[in-house]
């Protein structure tokens, strides 16, 4: 009986093209200058509620976002290395040009071979600086954050869904059970003494937007913290309304993105 060898051809991954969002100078002008410009009270009517409000004030700020800011598609390779930046890239290709010119202008080639080794150095030198400037101010995040980019860790997701239907009475069962004794409405207490309702002031809303972390990700409710930060005077006055609209009905706004 002959054994036959099998092979299992590579799989290659193919680019993964990404829309950027470029935050230029003039496109943040646009963008704040818009927001600047918007009278709000415009999406307020008679019958509108908090939810609606705030689902159109998302919607406008992410419009403004679009309209304003210019964006970009890039490829994302499987295989690319932290250190490979365009300027990196761009010695590539001079080096490949040179390389099929080489008989005609040999000296040209050894250039661009010797600029392209000078400008790997670099770029790896570059992230083994920040790896070590993390390491020495103990920068637990920053450290974290530049090993995953270096090593191209990603942590694996792990999914809430259970096939097992009778988890939640289970679980509400389990909770349930420190109720059974004490089913009775315990009845409210008069209070004498009314206090003023707690507000937020527009200097608070501002000072809580300038303090946001630029490089997190976006919530729910899709708006990033980068333009929350960058627009914070523009947005502070439509913030603390919505605020206040909260706090004095003791409702909090609707988001269909999170399902609530």
């Amino acid at each position: 009986m002959t054994m036959m060898e099998v092979k299992r051809k590579v799989k290659s991954s193919q680019p993964q093209t990404q829309t950027v969002t470029l935050w230029t100078q003039s496109g943040v002008e646009k963008l704040q200058d818009c927001l600047e410009t918007t009278h709000w009270d415009a999406f307020l009517s008679a019958d509108t509620t908090i939810d609606d409000f705030t689902d159109t004030v998302y919607s406008y700020i992410k419009f403004c976002e679009e309209l304003c800011l210019p964006t970009k598609q890039i490829k994302r390779y499987p295989n690319s290395k932290v250190w490979f930046n365009n300027e990196v890239r761009q010695k590539i290709k001079d080096k490949d040009i040179a390389y099929r010119n080489k008989n005609n202008n040999p000296e040209t080639f050894r250039t661009t071979k010797l600029e392209l080794r000078k400008c790997i150095e670099t770029s790896k030198k570059i992230q083994r600086d920040k790896l070590e400037a993390a390491f020495s101010a103990k920068d637990s995040k920053k450290l974290w954050a530049q090993m995953s980019l270096i090593t191209q860790y990603k942590k694996e997701r792990q999914s809430a869904d259970s096939e097992d239907s009778s988890l939640p009475d289970k679980l509400n069962e389990f909770y349930a059970r420190f109720d059974r004794e004490n089913t009775s409405i315990p009845v409210p207490l008069p209070c004498d003494n009314q206090d003023p309702p707690f507000l937020v002031t527009e200097q608070e809303t501002r000072r809580a937007l300038t303090r946001l972390d630029m490089n997190k990700a976006a919530g729910p409710d899709n708006i990033k913290p980068r333009l929350l930060k960058t627009c914070s005077k523009q947005l502070a006055s439509v913030f603390t309304f919505i605020f206040n609209w909260s706090l004095t009905t003791s409702t909090i706004p609707y988001n269909d993105n999170d399902g609530g």
